[in-house]
């Protein structure tokens, strides 16, 4: 009789590992986690962990929320061939910006949400922009001039009890849209993926954002991919501290030699990858904001996993503002590269408008309680159309 592989036997190891991460009776030992800003020589021993070098790509511009890629910070496993993981990618002003997109911006229609479902459900109706109807930009108080002058006070009086009224409508409007967000966990970009029967439809799609996509053809192209990489659907994952994702493979686009693009924003994680069944023991990763993760080649295909999110130790000085220098820079940057790329002109006037207007606050307190990922995928080879079909009922 022949013997069986480990792979052949009904070997779970992936949910071992999972388990052991999750639990909260007894909290697991962060230390033991493949920790890629202090590497251990068991680890690079154990793991085949390799630094990767990289090239300024020749063939397309670097944003100004990004760091020259030679401080990146890019090593390979070559026990999971084909994950790439990178640090140190973007400016710590940088992450504000995306985290403004993920939380102001990617939450409204015509994107899709789980919210969609519940808001039927409860007969919730969201409001136009979540974010804003959530944290109201509060009114500039009156002023020392108008206290002193008897007919303004009076003026001021009527006008106080008006916003009085706006407040206390604003203040029911702010806790409806806290209860949205509290309830938000994925929202799709592109193709939205349907996670009902797990595939992709041409007819349900919407404009794919450009900035998120130049952002990843610029990650790819630094560690050497080829052909050129084509964005067309992301799912955003929003955590609360005590929310995991479950062991995945990401199988549903038709391209599986491009890679996935995976960008963390806000608290630390735990993140396994594992093998092409769940009998392989996966490797267990420390992941921190800014941090970018490549599935492509052989882990492409591989299972995946968030078994837990954590109070990180860095959180304050992830999103430290640069210096002032540095937009300055950006807007040399722009001017010079006027005639080579629309695209990158417009994608940097629109990081340069959120850099100077926004007010960080309210994001901070947000990520405070969680963390966000951004996956991005190619959906169709080069090519290549969606196989006739009819559109699926949404």
């Amino acid at each position: 009789m022949a013997t069986k592989t480990i792979d052949e036997l009904d070997v779970d190891l992936f949910k071992e590992v999972f388990k052991k991460y999750k639990c909260r009776k007894t909290p697991p030992d962060f230390s033991e986690l493949v920790d890629f800003m202090n590497l251990s020589s068991k680890h690079k021993e154990e793991y085949g962990i390799k630094r990767l070098s990289l090239q300024e790509p020749d063939n397309i511009l670097r944003l100004a929320d990004l760091q020259p890629t030679h401080v990146w910070n890019a090593y390979t496993l070559d026990k999971f061939p084909g994950f790439v993981h990178i640090s140190n990618v973007f400016k710590f002003n940088g992450q504000r910006y995306w985290v403004y997109r993920c939380l102001h911006d990617y939450p409204t229609k015509p994107n899709v949400t789980n919210l969609d479902f519940i808001e039927q459900q409860l007969g919730k109706e969201r409001p136009e922009n979540l974010w804003d109807a959530c944290y109201p930009k509060v009114k500039t108080a009156e002023s020392n001039a108008e206290k002193n002058d008897n007919n303004a006070s009076k003026k001021a009086k009527l006008s106080s009890d008006k916003d009085q009224t706006h407040h206390t409508n604003s203040n029911r409007r702010s806790e409806s849209s806290k209860f949205h967000f509290d309830k938000l966990r994925w929202v799709t970009l592109g193709y939205h993926y349907n996670w009902n029967d797990k595939t992709y439809s041409e007819f349900e799609k919407s404009d794919f954002p450009s900035d998120l996509a130049y952002l990843s053809r610029y990650i790819t192209a630094a560690i050497g991919h080829s052909p050129v990489f084509r964005p067309e659907a992301a799912i955003v994952n929003y955590y609360h501290l005590d929310s995991t994702l479950g062991g995945h493979t990401d199988h549903s686009e038709f391209d599986h030699d491009a890679p996935i693009v995976s960008i963390s924003l806000g608290q630390d994680a735990v993140f396994l990858l594992g093998g092409v069944t769940k009998a392989v023991r996966p490797v267990a990763v420390h992941l921190r904001s800014g941090d970018v993760c490549i599935m492509s080649g052989s882990t492409r295909l591989s299972y995946h996993a968030v078994p837990r999110v954590f109070q990180s130790k860095f959180f304050k000085s992830s999103f430290e503002p640069e210096p002032e220098s540095d937009y300055v820079g950006i807007r040399d940057f722009e001017d010079e590269t006027m005639k080579i790329s629309d695209n990158f002109s417009d994608i940097s006037r629109q990081m340069k408008n959120v850099y100077e207007n926004l007010e960080w606050q309210p994001y901070e307190a947000h990520l405070l309680k969680g963390r966000m990922n951004i996956s991005i995928r190619q959906v169709l080879k080069a090519g290549q159309t969606f196989p006739k079909s009819m559109p699926y009922d949404s």
